[in-house]
């Protein structure tokens, strides 16, 4: 049983550390695993914690911490734990977000261990403090969704507000709802609905080569392999949880060491895939 005390201490201690950042944080290190959506699935995330210690390890999540999945607070307390050890940094995805929160599972699960005073703390503060991207050993940027129409450079990230808790700005939305297709140009309407688009390779091209990186990792998409590569490998997909209605995927987490990035089956702890970057 969560302890509603506990948590309150942990949200608001979470909060004065988010203060701190930018809504783009800069990484160094040549030690890190890269969470896709957990969804709410602790013993993924208590897996990847075991056979890769926090010690040794430093953690960046692309989001989707809650929703849809059994263990959803208890996952984000997790989350939350990992980053007040300065061990991790939780970005911020669209399941980050009171609107979803109220369909997807989040508000039932948490309202009953929470309160209502505490989750409206999570859902209207301290999801919208997360940040929206992060760009690590200059190489490789990691965030939720995708590219956004308008996103030039990745410092105009920083740019965007702390506390825009649906969001309502276009490009922080897209930062968090696009997604990459091998089957357009440009930037079409998404079938997910309004505001969100499809961005093809010719984007990732462009915007890889004017701001000098070699990568994007992103999240956002079920994927029953835990992840997949679009764009001629210059886009990758993670996704990290086999919770609730995700039963039948594989989920996958991504380590970089110096200059080598593997994709790591969760389960089998097998590699699945190696880039050199």
């Amino acid at each position: 049983m969560t302890n509603r005390s506990h948590f309150k201490e942990l949200v608001d201690k979470a909060l004065d550390r988010l203060s701190e950042l930018d809504t783009l944080v800069k990484i160094n290190s040549d030690k890190v695993v890269i969470l896709g959506d957990l969804h709410g699935d602790l013993d993924s995330l208590e897996k990847v914690i075991n056979d890769y210690p926090p010690g040794d390890w430093f953690y960046i999540g692309l989001g989707d911490y809650v929703d849809r999945g059994e263990y959803q607070v208890e996952t984000l307390e997790g989350v939350l734990k990992l980053f007040l050890q300065g061990s991790m940094i939780p970005l911020r995805g669209n399941h980050e977000s009171y609107v979803m929160n109220e369909v997807y599972g989040f508000m039932d699960e948490a309202l009953p261990l929470l309160g209502q005073g505490l989750l409206n703390t999570i859902m209207h503060e301290l999801f919208p403090a997360l940040p929206y991207a992060a760009l690590l050993n200059d190489k490789i940027l990691l965030l939720h969704g995708g590219l956004a129409k308008g996103l030039e450079t990745i410092n105009d990230i920083l740019k965007l507000s702390k506390h825009d808790d649906e969001p309502s700005n276009p490009m922080a939305f897209q930062i968090l709802w696009n997604d990459p297709s091998d089957e357009v140009k440009g930037f079409v309407d998404s079938p997910r609905g309004i505001g969100a688009y499809l961005f093809g390779p010719d984007v990732t091209r462009d915007f890889i080569k004017r701001n000098n990186i070699n990568l994007i990792v992103r999240g956002h998409s079920y994927i029953t392999e835990g992840y997949w590569k679009f764009h001629d490998g210059k886009v990758i997909s993670l996704f990290t949880s086999s919770s609730g209605p995700y039963s039948l995927s594989k989920p996958k987490v991504m380590l970089l060491s110096g200059n080598i990035l593997k994709v790591i089956d969760v389960n089998s702890k097998k590699v699945t895939d190696t880039i050199t970057l």
